[in-house]
């Protein structure tokens, strides 16, 4: 498995993509580099799981091992792309038992659209990130 993870806000806004089989090793490196982000504000997370062939079976377990989407300043969960049925599934399972607000985007551009309109904050984060 891989995953990737890139900043499409600085601290606000972060991609997340999962391709390939994913363990147990993989969801604690992708936590702690969630949690790599110190600040305080609202972190949402764009999440494309279009490309996992095999997804961690381990529901209960998995809310333990991402222990950093049950803090505060997590915003929504924002699932982008193509995904499986079973994905899908298991995605919004995680997401209720997480009590993460979670919105589907048919990509990144939607999106950002669906955040802005979700937290006007994020129109202010942009506009210092250009100037």
């Amino acid at each position: 498995m891989g995953f990737q993870v890139s900043w499409l806000v600085a601290d606000r806004v972060m991609e997340v993509s999962t391709f390939g089989t994913i363990t147990k090793e993989d969801i604690i490196a992708l936590n702690d580099a969630v949690r790599r982000n110190t600040s305080p504000a609202t972190l949402h997370i764009l999440y494309n799981a279009a490309e996992i062939e095999h997804p961690y079976f381990y529901k209960d377990e998995l809310l333990e091992l991402v222990s950093v989407l049950s803090e505060d300043r997590i915003g929504w969960l924002v699932l982008t792309g193509h995904v499986s049925p079973l994905v899908h599934f298991m995605t919004t399972t995680f997401a209720a038992k997480a009590k993460l607000p979670i919105v589907r985007a048919k990509d990144r551009s939607e999106a950002l659209d669906l955040l802005l309109e979700l937290d006007p904050t994020l129109a202010t984060a942009l506009v210092h990130g250009i100037a």
